[in-house]
């Protein structure tokens, strides 16, 4: 539908600014996850696997891993992602990062 792909396409360009490590922390504080939690929500395979690699992405910023440590948010990813292996290994790879 044109609403998924939209979702996508701007995940896909918020994925592009999480592959730079100098925008990661501003990526993050501009409200990012609730936007990651809206996504995995939706009925839209790519786009949950888009979000679950943004997540993984900003989890290598030191200070993402601060507050993501004393979120929830990362057992309610855990709990969206577990119906496709390529979002729990993305999740995975996050909580991993996070408790480096």
């Amino acid at each position: 539908s044109g609403v998924s792909e939209d979702m996508l396409a701007a995940l896909t360009t918020l994925r592009g600014f999480a592959s730079s490590a100098s925008d990661r922390r501003m990526v993050f504080e501009e409200g990012t996850l609730s936007v990651l939690s809206l996504a995995m929500t939706s009925g839209c395979i790519e786009c949950k696997r888009e979000s679950a690699s943004i997540l993984a992405l900003l989890s290598l910023n030191e200070e993402n891993k601060s507050d993501l440590a004393r979120s929830n948010d990362m057992k309610d990813f855990l709990v969206l992602a577990e119906d496709d292996d390529y979002c729990t290994k993305q999740i995975c790879r996050a909580v991993g990062n996070v408790c480096e």
